[in-house]
């Protein structure tokens, strides 16, 4: 049987989050301790399985409109006419801020792409996955689809081009889960009514900023003591512009009590996800142990599988 394979990653905000709408840089680093595989074969008649629906194409619900755009546009451009089924397996969990929609799509056109036995350039992937975004969610800024579909963390200026720069840290990222919808619309809103009451709070958002240079230099020249430092501080500053909650504090005390060097909460927050960074594998098991025995899923990733 004719078979395409399709794979993405995750991806998370490593540090910047709310202050990069005001100007400020950010860094996003692929995620590769979640993963989503989507396999293409031949079939009777275009369709999806997944755990969200399993059926036509023609009939999948609205929620699933990202899939059947990066599907239909890369038929297009391959010239595709005949039935394609579509499977789509995925561990990045949803409305997390971990990209999972562009991951999909990534991993879709590359599944198609496949089954085709026709070459696809990043370039390519990401015209073709812009045009699937813009269908389906009008304006992205793009970040997601370029860091789920790349080896290299990126920094990244509203309004510029990303910049992709080298990572060379030894240490381990833990994501946990708080098992809470990301509410990044909310928070947004919130930070900006926030600054028109409170415009000193604008020094938190530099402040954001320049902690997100601290740790592209901490990421290019080895300091898993800075980096830490830089995302103890930032969710201090986090914290100042309400964007925390309750749960996420709670999950990173347990985490800074149980082998985690720094943490923070990663994305728009309210709930979403908080990430650790660790030294040894042996932390990494300490602390993934403590989370999961409180309830909240984990992953982790070696920071060198990014080099």
């Amino acid at each position: 049987m004719k078979i395409g394979i399709g794979k993405a990653s995750g991806k998370i905000i490593l540090m910047g989050e709310h202050a990069v709408v005001y100007g400020e840089p950010a860094i996003a680093i692929p995620f590769l301790g979640t993963k989503v595989v989507v396999t293409a074969e031949s079939n009777y008649e275009d369709a999806l399985e997944s755990i969200y629906y399993d059926g036509p194409i023609e009939f999948a619900p609205s929620s699933l409109k990202n899939i059947i755009a990066a599907f239909h546009v890369a038929k297009e451009k391959l010239m595709l006419t005949e039935p394609i089924k579509i499977k789509i397996t995925s561990s990045i969990p949803p409305e997390r801020g971990m990209g999972s929609s562009a991951a999909v799509a990534n991993a879709v056109i590359r599944a198609l792409f496949d089954y085709q036995k026709e070459p696809l350039s990043l370039d390519l992937l990401k015209n073709l996955a812009d045009v699937a975004e813009h269908i389906a969610h009008g304006n992205p800024s793009g970040i997601d689809q370029a860091t789920t579909s790349g080896l290299r963390p990126l920094y990244f200026i509203k309004g510029a081009p990303f910049e992709e720069f080298p990572l060379n840290i030894a240490g381990f990222l833990v994501v946990a889960d708080s098992n809470l919808k990301g509410r990044t619309k909310e928070t947004v809103a919130h930070v900006a009514e926030l600054l028109k009451a409170k415009p000193e709070l604008k020094k938190t958002i530099n402040a954001l900023g320049d902690l997100t240079k601290d740790t592209r230099k901490a990421l290019e020249q080895n300091n898993l003591s800075l980096l830490a430092a830089t995302m103890n501080t930032a969710q201090t500053y986090l914290k100042q512009l309400g964007v925390s909650s309750p749960t996420i504090e709670d999950m990173l005390t347990l985490g800074l009590k149980n082998g985690a060097l720094g943490g923070k909460l990663t994305g728009g927050g309210g709930g979403g996800c908080v990430i650790f960074v660790t030294r040894t594998k042996e932390q990494v098991q300490t602390l993934q142990h403590a989370l999961q025995h409180a309830g909240y899923p984990t992953w982790n990733q070696d920071f060198r599988e990014l080099r």
